[in-house]
């Protein structure tokens, strides 16, 4: 719970016999108290200055950035403006005070912190009595968020609808009343936020976003023995408008995604952890493995070049590798599909025939996109020069 407190004192800090006005919190009591020195001997108790505006900026680690304003009265001279809290976990280098309106010569002296570790003193010096508005600012734990969506796909998952939510949870003790809530990305909430409460809000909506199923394989490096058939990985890829409103980009968050079937029935089809996606750019859902679509590498051949022989002795120290691979693909779907293909090759390597065309993405993979009609085979010839850095092995 929070007591808030306005009052006028002629002698050095400490706590006061009574109080007047208070704003119920759940766990914990922070109080806000300012003094100033005068030559009267009684305590004149006022009306607390009352929180103005709020607002919540959140940030990573179940943490946010708080801010409030209060109007207050000062008086000519030396002004203490007291922060004190309880129960609430809060750091006391993070707290900042700010004079937003005050009148001519008004500054903010020195900060004092108290040996409790549970309060701090603003030291304001005033020539003239007036009101002032003042800010504070403090790092609050306890208030996190995170963010998820919702896709529901058309039955042929070329298109979708998207929403996009964030769920907020209060676990300071504090309850807020019309606060403003930030978010990292999305508009901005005015609400009440309690304490130990959870909301979920939707952020926004796109009714059409276009889809892309994708398959995905990756090719062993080395293969050894007999080829075995192996399922592809399902992706769907969606793409951000880049004409769509705030926010301009879709948060990291969770992605559960359902397929309407012809009868208006949702089936859910998986979920997955997604990475940030900007405006214009490709977030990608991992829905699982697909056994409809499969695949198998073998190598078919693989001769010594190039081969460097020590002297005298004439034994072979260094040598290449020209490799004869095989990648066949088998699509037992009614549909057309697109498989992304990746084989891991190594350091130093380069091809030298190739039965389909290729990208080499970075430096030690080999890729292949692969669009396949319904019960399509499809086969893969490639031939491959690898060479071999230094004596003893493969540079890894």
């Amino acid at each position: 719970m929070i007591f808030l407190t306005f009052t006028r004192r002629s002698r050095a800090f400490g706590r006061l016999p009574g109080r007047s006005g208070c704003l119920f919190l759940a766990a914990a009591w922070l109080g806000l108290v300012l003094f100033s020195h005068g030559a009267a001997a009684e305590i004149t108790l006022g009306a607390p200055p009352a929180r103005e505006r709020m607002e919540a900026g959140f940030i990573e680690g179940g943490r946010a950035l708080v801010t409030e304003e209060r109007s207050i009265m000062l008086r000519p001279g030396t002004n203490r403006l007291a922060f004190s809290w309880d129960s609430v976990s809060l750091d006391p280098s993070d707290l900042v005070m700010q004079l937003l309106e005050a009148p001519e010569g008004v500054a903010v002296r020195r900060t004092i912190f108290t040996g409790d570790g549970h309060s701090l003193v603003w030291e304001v010096e005033s020539s003239q009595a007036g009101p002032a508005r003042v800010r504070i600012g403090y790092i609050l734990n306890g208030l996190s968020h995170r963010f998820s969506y919702e896709l529901v796909t058309d039955d042929d998952e070329g298109a979708g609808a998207l929403r996009l939510f964030a769920t907020l949870e209060n676990h300071t003790g504090e309850n807020f009343r019309d606060i403003l809530l930030r978010l990292p990305q999305g508009p901005a909430v005015r609400a009440d936020f309690a304490a130990g409460e959870r909301k979920r809000l939707l952020l926004a909506t796109y009714p059409a976003v276009s889809l892309k199923k994708i398959y995905r394989w990756r090719a062993s490096t080395s293969p050894r023995g007999a080829p075995r058939w192996s399922d592809t990985e399902v992706y769907y890829e969606i793409t951000h408008p880049a004409d769509a409103p705030e926010p301009r980009v879709w948060p990291a968050g969770k992605v559960r995604v359902w397929r309407r079937g012809d009868d208006g029935a949702r089936l859910f089809m998986g979920e997955d952890n997604a990475a940030a996606a900007p405006s214009g750019g490709k977030m990608k859902v991992r829905l699982g493995r697909s056994a409809d679509l499969r695949a198998r590498h073998s190598l078919v051949s693989a001769r010594a070049v190039n081969m460097v022989f020590s002297k005298p002795h004439r034994e072979l120290v260094l040598h290449d590798t020209n490799e004869v691979r095989r990648i066949e693909i088998h699509n037992a779907r009614e549909q057309k599909a697109t498989l992304e293909l990746r084989v891991r090759l190594g350091e130093d390597w380069e091809v030298t025939e190739s039965s389909h065309p290729y990208t080499r993405p970075d430096w030690a993979n080999l890729a292949y996109e692969i669009v396949l009609a319904p019960q399509q085979e499809t086969t893969i010839d490639l031939t491959v020069l690898r060479r071999r850095l230094r004596p003893g092995g493969w540079a890894k």
